[in-house]
């Protein structure tokens, strides 16, 4: 059995624990949190669950199966039916949730047939299901979405993504920018719903979107990223036959052991492409990488070897 697929089933239990099981009341990490209010009303409302160790982890980022399920249990969604999507097992704890869902009308599937539950939600799938959940108009003007990176939001989601900030759903950095692709995480996915369901919530709590990010892991090259192995000497992968060094991104590891893979912008892989190409060392090359965190790309603002 490969460590792949082991590290899923393990992913699927934690989840289930999350949201399958009873509260734990235990749960602690989220006092003295921005969000601790409203996730502690969740945990009463029985909305929440804990994790099996007592946490909550408000700011690790929620997949679409989870946020689905919150928002079913929050605006009391019960349904059950068939589902039909490539990536939804029946014995999947989360086949009835992604069936509301979708019953509901607030998401639908990919065009390849998939409705990819364990990819992270972003801000601008938030907004989208959202403004199908709350039944937005869509109405906003196009002048009025001036921020820096305005470009990368495609156009079926300007829209929502404006009402989202205009709404105080969201809010963009003080300086400008709204990492459109930006993962939103469990404290706000709470603190997003209970605006929904309440309407009542102090304008001040949402957080600035957190501009730049800090990452520090091994620097990756297209063959070990598509290996999958960023144990790989990264000195190693240009030593491959006919390999040219594209400077990917970063791997970054988790506390699980897992890795998390971050895409350089054009200029970050030219500055990683020198890096890889003048190190001396003989191994694994470390990288701090300061930019902007988009989903799984970050725009660098500044990288060098450690």
């Amino acid at each position: 059995m490969s460590r792949k697929f082991l590290n899923k089933i393990l992913l699927l239990l934690t989840v289930a624990a999350v949201f399958g099981t009873k509260v734990y009341a235990g749960s602690t990490d989220y006092l003295g949190h921005w969000a601790e209010s409203q996730i502690r009303e969740f945990y009463e409302k029985g909305y929440v669950l804990g994790y099996p160790d007592g946490s909550f982890k408000p700011d690790r980022e929620i997949t679409r199966a989870e946020f689905f399920t919150l928002i079913n249990r929050v605006f009391d969604l019960k349904s059950k039916g068939e589902v039909t999507f490539k990536d939804v097992s029946k014995s999947f704890w989360y086949k009835d949730e992604i069936y509301n869902a979708v019953n509901a009308g607030y998401i639908s599937g990919y065009d390849d047939g998939t409705i990819k539950p364990d990819n992270i939600v972003s801000r601008i799938e938030a907004s989208k299901i959202l403004a199908n959940l709350l039944k937005w108009d869509g109405s906003f003007k196009k002048e009025d979405f001036n921020y820096k990176d305005a470009d990368e939001v495609p156009d079926w989601a300007k829209a929502d993504l404006f009402n989202a900030l205009q709404q105080g759903y969201l809010k963009s950095s003080s300086d400008g920018w709204i990492l459109p692709y930006k993962g939103i995480t469990r404290a706000e996915a709470v603190v997003l719903l209970y605006k929904a369901k309440v309407g009542e919530i102090d304008k001040d709590l949402i957080p600035e979107v957190n501009a730049e990010t800090e990452l520090t892991g091994v620097l990756i090259d297209k063959h070990c990223f598509a290996f999958g192995e960023p144990e790989k000497d990264s000195v190693e992968c240009l030593k491959m036959k006919k390999c040219e060094a594209s400077g990917y991104g970063v791997a970054v590891k988790q506390g699980d052991g897992n890795y998390i893979f971050y895409k350089f912008d054009d200029k970050g892989q030219e500055i990683a492409k020198e890096i890889l190409k003048t190190t001396t060392k003989e191994n694994n090359v470390v990288v701090r990488a300061k930019g902007l965190v988009s989903g799984d790309i970050i725009r660098i603002t500044e990288l060098v070897e450690k």
